[in-house]
Parts: C-alpha cells; sequence; structure tokens
C-alpha cells in the first residue's frame, strides 16, 4: 500500500474517533498543519519567499476542498 493511502486511512480513522468531538477535531487539524507545514519547508528547501507560495497555494486549494466537501458534511448530519 502507498504512502498516501496509508496517511487517507489513518486520517480517516482519526476523524471518525473524533467526529463528535469538536475539540478532537480541532486537535487534528493541528496536528495536520503542523505536518503541512514541515511539508512545505522541506519543500521549500527552506526558502521563505518559495514557503509563502506554496502556503498561498495550500490554502487555496484547502478552502476549495473544504467547500467541495461542505454539502456532504451537510447531508450527512442531516442539514442539507
Amino acid at each position: 500500500m502507498s504512502t498516501l493511502l496509508d496517511l487517507d486511512d489513518l486520517i480517516v480513522a482519526k476523524i471518525a474517533d473524533a467526529a463528535q468531538h469538536p475539540a478532537g477535531l480541532q486537535d487534528l487539524l493541528g496536528c495536520l498543519i503542523a505536518g503541512a507545514g514541515l511539508v512545505i519547508a522541506l519543500s521549500a528547501d527552506g526558502d521563505a519567499r518559495a514557503a509563502n507560495d506554496l502556503c498561498e497555494r495550500a490554502g487555496i486549494n484547502l478552502f476549495e476542498q473544504a467547500a467541495a466537501r461542505a454539502p456532504l458534511v451537510a447531508m450527512a448530519r442531516g442539514r442539507a
């Protein structure tokens, strides 16, 4: 199994564990952001300008992903 599939499975399991606990979801989000920050720093090879560009692109992608999944979450929680 690939590393990305392993990571996806781990994240899905953690979301399921924390789904009914907003603080747990916030903790998970904090861990994901910390990991993304490290990946960005490594990808930028320590260059702050390159890291800034990667962060901006990641932020846009993050919003697009969240917005695309919002209707599914609303439906799953009986609000759609």
